[in-house]
């Protein structure tokens, strides 16, 4: 018989940690949503399907739009890009 156990934590960030985790999310958020319109708008355009792998090849022209976006961490914009978005095909 296998026994889980949970542990349950708490954090308390200080004021720069608070602002680095909203920066973070925004940023997140940003990403998810600029790429969720782009896929839109090429398929209602083109009918194209545009790829994660795509989406992760432009990520680097985002950054260089947006200069803020280099101020979080990589790898959570990569995650959004990752996030499952679920497709709005009319």
């Amino acid at each position: 018989m296998k026994i889980y156990k949970a542990y349950k934590f708490r954090l308390y960030p200080n004021i720069d940690q608070q602002e680095l985790i909203n920066k973070t999310l925004g940023c997140a958020r940003f990403v998810y949503n600029t790429m969720l319109y782009e896929k839109e708008t090429l398929y209602k355009e083109n009918k194209i399907k545009k790829t994660k792998n795509d989406c992760l090849k432009e990520l680097p022209l985002l950054k260089q739009t947006y200069p803020w976006l280099t101020e979080v961490d990589s790898m959570a914009l990569t995650t959004a890009i990752f996030v499952p978005i679920m497709p709005v095909y009319v």
